[in-house]
């Protein structure tokens, strides 16, 4: 009973914004690992990579935004669950982002952290570079939502669904811009990513899902920082 009524706290449109923010999460994660599947060690990437060499960066980058989007969702689980429980620093949820990139990043790299240090190195600054980013997003969302009047627990959570938001949209871009240049430079590897006989792209299917969950959740954030949240 204690555990609901701490939880029934929060309003209904934070947990909106969460639940928005976390399916586009789940898509964005999921869409990452589909081009990483898809193209890692194919004879086929090889040889787009050679024709456009920018699809070999962008792979990364997408691969990076993923696991960057996987530390946000865990620092905004956090967080709610820091203000659900009533704790006067919800904040502090962000900590949990530094063991996830510290020892996180050697079990996603540890082939390249065996063979390539300085390869390894690059990748684990940038994904450092994709957490700050995020946690900077969230800092500065959480400090205005509130100086809008919602109440601190409520703010919070909305700047951290704000933070996973700004991951979203890089990572959403990022996959548009890969598809796009891969469709035109590796025909033969894109159509790896077709629905079957559809035509479709499943990566395109993933990108529309995530545009629609982001825009929810951005919608939801935006409509919980224009009226107080005070807890209940």
């Amino acid at each position: 009973m204690a555990a609901q009524e701490s939880f029934a706290r929060l309003p209904r449109r934070v947990w909106l914004a969460v639940a928005g923010t976390l399916l586009a999460a789940l898509v964005a994660f999921l869409g990452g690992l589909d081009v990483y599947l898809f193209e890692d060690g194919s004879p086929l990437a090889h040889a787009a990579y050679a024709a456009a060499p920018f699809l070999d960066l962008s792979f990364s980058l997408i691969y990076l935004t993923a696991l960057a989007i996987g530390v946000a969702a865990v620092v905004l689980l956090a967080r709610l669950a820091l203000a659900a429980s009533g704790s006067a620093h919800p904040g502090a949820g962000d900590l949990v982002a530094l063991p996830l990139v510290v020892f996180g990043a050697p079990l996603a790299f540890w082939g390249i952290a065996l063979r390539q240090p300085g390869a390894f190195l690059a990748l684990l600054v940038s994904l450092a570079g994709g957490v700050a980013l995020m946690l900077l997003a969230t800092r500065i969302a959480t400090a205005r939502i509130a100086r809008l009047g919602v109440a601190h627990a409520a703010a919070d959570v909305l700047g951290a669904c704000a933070g996973l938001v700004t991951l979203l949209l890089v990572q959403g871009g990022l996959v548009l811009a890969h598809l796009l240049v891969l469709r035109a430079a590796g025909p033969g590897l894109y159509a790896t990513t077709l629905l079957g006989g559809s035509g479709i792209s499943e990566l395109a299917v993933a990108i529309g899902l995530l545009a629609v969950l982001a825009c929810f959740a951005g919608l939801q954030v935006i409509h919980g920082s224009l009226h107080k949240a005070p807890l209940a």
